[in-house]
């Protein structure tokens, strides 16, 4: 809400199947700073005017779906220059969902938007059934 009021880019956020008792700490703040980054990179680079950011939860895996109605980019150009001019954003996404054994992808189309999808497993199924139990 405060990122919406302040850029001015309105944003729709939605839950499906989340539970927080399921999400560890480790996945809550990875799931939180990669939705950091990705607003941070929309402001800065995407000129979107909304935002559409979905979590949905479906044993065995946690889904979160982040898309805007920008300018988009071209995802190699941009991967392969940000390294060369130590730009970390997209990065550091991929890092966060890697130290969570997930899987992150990127599209986007010119003039149509950026769509982020990131797939988190969650810990062990036997972890799951136990805190589902309780």
């Amino acid at each position: 809400e405060d990122f919406s009021e302040r850029e001015k880019i309105e944003i729709d956020f939605s839950d499906v199947g989340v539970n927080e008792d399921l999400l560890d700490q480790e996945i809550n703040i990875n799931l939180y700073r990669i939705v950091q980054e990705a607003l941070n990179n929309i402001r800065k680079h995407a000129e979107a005017t909304s935002v559409t950011i979905k979590m949905i939860s479906s044993f065995p895996e946690i889904m979160l779906r982040i898309e805007d109605n920008g300018k988009g980019f071209d995802v190699q150009n941009r991967k392969a220059a940000a390294l060369s001019e130590k730009r970390m954003g997209l990065e550091n996404m991929q890092e966060r969902v890697g130290l969570l054994s997930g899987e992150i992808s990127f599209q986007a189309k010119k003039n149509k938007g950026t769509l982020v999808i990131v797939k988190i497993p969650y810990k062990e199924e036997k972890e799951w059934s136990q805190k589902k139990e309780s």
